[in-house]
């Protein structure tokens, strides 16, 4: 999935106001749940260091839109571009670091505190984060108007499934999984 691609699908996910309402959700609820989908266009795209693919989607999402308010489970996007000696840190799934390694291979989840080391696999590549992201947003959309429930293990043991297929195969399912706390 292409940057703007996943920027539109959040938009398209996004419950809209009245749908909220009519589920009894509060009014501070429902803008602080809206507003995690938000990606707001930069006024200035940031600038991308010498040393960072600017043709990578995620690096070009980062780049070019402001993510502060995107949170999507407990998972949050970078505000910045910067490179580590462990690759570009694209975000955070709870309190751990997720990287972009140098050499193309699979994004990697790395530990809090032990950056050193690696939790597991999180996607093939960018185009599959995103992807897969996006797949876990719809269903977390889905949640929110209760339409679907983390309760509902069945459901959540397909939309995990098709998460992992959408990250790049079986290699990624410590990470899929680990969305449902499954």
């Amino acid at each position: 999935m292409k940057c703007d691609e996943f920027v539109e699908g959040l938009r398209l996910a996004t419950p809209s106001e009245e749908s909220l309402r009519a589920i009894g959700r509060r009014p501070l609820t429902i803008e602080s749940w809206r507003k995690c989908y938000r990606c707001v266009p930069r006024n200035s795209t940031l600038s991308i260091p010498k040393n960072i693919d600017e043709h990578d989607q995620l690096v070009k999402l980062i780049a070019g839109w402001d993510l502060s308010t995107v949170e999507i489970g407990q998972v949050l996007f970078a505000t910045e571009l910067e490179k580590t000696e462990f690759g570009v840190p694209i975000g955070r799934h709870e309190t751990c670091r997720i990287f972009l390694p140098d050499d193309g291979g699979p994004l990697l989840e790395r530990e809090f505190g032990i950056e050193t080391h690696v939790l597991c696999q999180v996607a093939a590549s960018s185009e599959n984060y995103l992807h897969m992201l996006h797949e876990y947003a719809v269903f977390l959309a889905k949640v929110a108007l209760k339409e679907s429930s983390y309760d509902d293990m069945d459901e959540c043991e397909r939309v995990a499934a098709r998460c992992i297929e959408l990250a790049g195969g079986e290699e990624y399912t410590s990470f899929c999984r680990g969305l449902f706390g499954i």
